[in-house]
């Protein structure tokens, strides 16, 4: 039973390692096609998240989760720094 419950444990270091080693290509890929410039960052930023999110929550239902949560404080500052550059551009 000890010797499953190692065997496990070692299975999931191993698969954190590998998603952190993904992830880590993930941002450097993004950073080179950032500063080539080739590929406007709006979907070069896409693209790393779709693929990031796919790999880190593989449940859809987890993805919808994450989402939800970071969705709407992305809006709330939008919409401050939105009334920012309106109020200083005046």
């Amino acid at each position: 039973m000890k010797l499953k419950l190692l065997k496990i444990n070692q299975k999931r270091k191993i698969t954190k390692i590998i998603i952190f080693l993904i992830n880590v290509a993930i941002i450097l890929v993004t950073i080179v096609f950032l500063i080539k410039g080739k590929v406007n960052p709006t979907v070069t930023f896409m693209v790393a998240f779709c693929i990031a999110i796919m790999i880190n929550f593989p449940d859809t239902k987890k993805q919808k989760e994450v989402i939800d949560n970071h969705a709407k404080r992305s809006i709330d500052d939008g919409k401050y720094f939105y009334l920012l550059l309106e109020h200083l551009s005046v």
